[in-house]
């Protein structure tokens, strides 16, 4: 399991080892009894929303994707990974560096769980006032959502990642990072014909039940909930 942290956890505002500890995301695996190894990197700083449109940043991160690979493939030729059974998985910032990771590298991930997922796909946030929208609605009119989904449709067949099985988790309104990224690439790899993809958006009501008063730390939810984690690890390439 590679497990990418959150922007609350990068080293320039965060502690060394943030990654590893805050909100469980590299050690639930194995609380949770999954026979498996875990690897995080602790990144420097955080990108910004948008980053699709800030050509600095988003080679950064395809270039931190690329020594992570690598890393990767070096422990699958020394035969400690087997190399069917790669997984990834990241909530907030690192839910959006989940979706690059895996449209970088489509045929190298068995899964992937992407979890409240920044919008690195397309700037959603921002110029639709989405990101740290605490009050007011968080519902893109009809001609916003189309547009966006024909922007993500149209990156997204310069990709291949239909054949990657991923299942989207986030709260429906979630005020941090727009649930719209996960829900509007969910349907674009539907209909470009994904079959094996989930998505599990949770209401208000839910959030506030499993005692999160802000909904974006839909990550709690998701690390509770066996389903989700068994089929990550029941997935295995072919």
């Amino acid at each position: 399991m590679l497990w990418e942290h959150g922007g609350g956890e990068v080293l320039a505002t965060s502690v060394e080892g943030a990654n590893l500890l805050n909100n469980k995301g590299a050690v639930t695996w194995i609380e949770n009894g999954y026979q498996t190894a875990v690897l995080s990197f602790q990144f420097p700083e955080n990108y910004s929303f948008g980053i699709s449109e800030i050509p600095d940043q988003l080679k950064m991160m395809e270039n931190y994707n690329e020594v992570i690979h690598e890393f990767i493939q070096d422990l699958i030729h020394k035969g400690k990974i087997d190399d069917k059974r790669v997984y990834i998985s990241g909530a907030s910032s690192g839910g959006g560096a989940v979706l690059r990771f895996v449209m970088q590298y489509p045929d190298f991930f068995a899964a992937a769980l992407p979890i409240c997922a920044k919008d690195t796909l397309i700037p959603l946030s921002q110029p639709y006032g989405l990101a740290y929208k605490f009050n007011g609605s968080l519902t893109l009119s009809d001609q916003d959502y189309q547009r966006s989904y024909d922007s993500i449709n149209d990156l997204m067949k310069q990709y291949n990642i239909t054949n990657v099985p991923m299942w989207f988790v986030q709260a429906d309104n979630d005020p941090v990072c727009t649930s719209y990224t996960s829900k509007i690439l969910y349907q674009v790899l539907k209909d470009q014909g994904a079959e094996d993809n989930k998505i599990t958006m949770y209401s208000d009501e839910e959030m506030k039940q499993a005692g999160q008063m802000i909904y974006h730390s839909s990550w709690v939810l998701a690390f509770r909930d066996k389903e989700i984690m068994d089929w990550v690890y029941n997935q295995k390439k072919q």
